[in-house]
């Protein structure tokens, strides 16, 4: 199998998990991301060789992360959507200068 295979294949698998986890999430009442970081954190104990370089872990994450944020998009709604749109604009902008400011700050160190 090539390695670009390889990696469709895994993103697939992840987004499948994701899926499962989302549903099993609303039948027990918890976070979409606990049961899939939950199983991830397990698998990863029982088979070490599950375990694949960082740039492989940073992908799967950026996918996840990605499943988790339009999971919880298509589930607000739009009338909670209008109540927070301003605060979350507000941190969000300022949040990401602050970020900036900070790392700039620390790499002039």
């Amino acid at each position: 199998m090539t390695t670009f295979g390889a990696g469709i294949l895994l993103v697939s698998a992840v987004l499948v998990a994701a899926l499962f986890a989302s549903k099993l999430s609303e039948r027990i009442s918890v976070p979409a991301a606990a049961p899939f970081l939950v199983v991830a954190a397990v698998a990863s104990d029982i088979f070490p060789r599950l375990v694949f370089s960082t740039e492989t872990v940073i992908r799967v994450a950026t996918v996840a992360l990605i499943v988790i944020l339009f999971d919880g998009g298509t589930a607000i709604g739009l009338r909670r959507f209008r109540v927070a749109a301003a605060p979350i604009v507000v941190l969000g902008v300022l949040g990401t200068f602050a970020t900036a400011g900070g790392v700039a700050l620390v790499a002039e160190i």
